[in-house]
């Protein structure tokens, strides 16, 4: 996933845009950027909200938008933020072997959706 910070323009902050790989290590990325400033919060897993936001044409993502709750706007990500392992979800890399068909997901047109389904066994 891709993570930009909020700055006071787009192209500012397309500037910061960073390359991560799952959720623990998003929480780490910002506990860093936090850490710059006296007093900085305390980021954790259950204070990080990333939310869907909107579509950006600019640069084609599906943005999310990432907060931390007694601090407001950090951030926003290309899409969903994978879940680290541990969290309740593991991500398996051996999905990417046979993508389920639209069959095996039962009609249902969303690709995540789809995913999950084929992950928990749930097929």
């Amino acid at each position: 996933m891709k993570f930009r910070e909020h700055r006071g323009g787009y192209a500012e902050s397309m500037a910061t845009v960073i390359e991560l790989p799952d959720r623990a290590a998003l929480v780490a990325h910002v506990q860093k950027l936090l850490a710059l400033y006296p007093g900085a919060l305390l980021v954790t897993n259950e204070r990080l909200r990333v939310e869907k936001y909107i579509f950006d044409a600019r640069n084609g993502w599906h943005t999310h938008i990432v907060t931390l709750d007694g601090y407001g706007v950090l951030g926003f990500t290309n899409g969903p933020v994978r879940a680290s392992i541990g969290e309740g979800f593991a991500y398996f890399a051996w999905h990417r072997l046979r993508w389920p068909s639209w069959d095996d997901c039962r009609g249902i047109r969303d690709g995540r959706v789809c995913e999950l389904y084929w992950h928990s066994g749930r097929r």
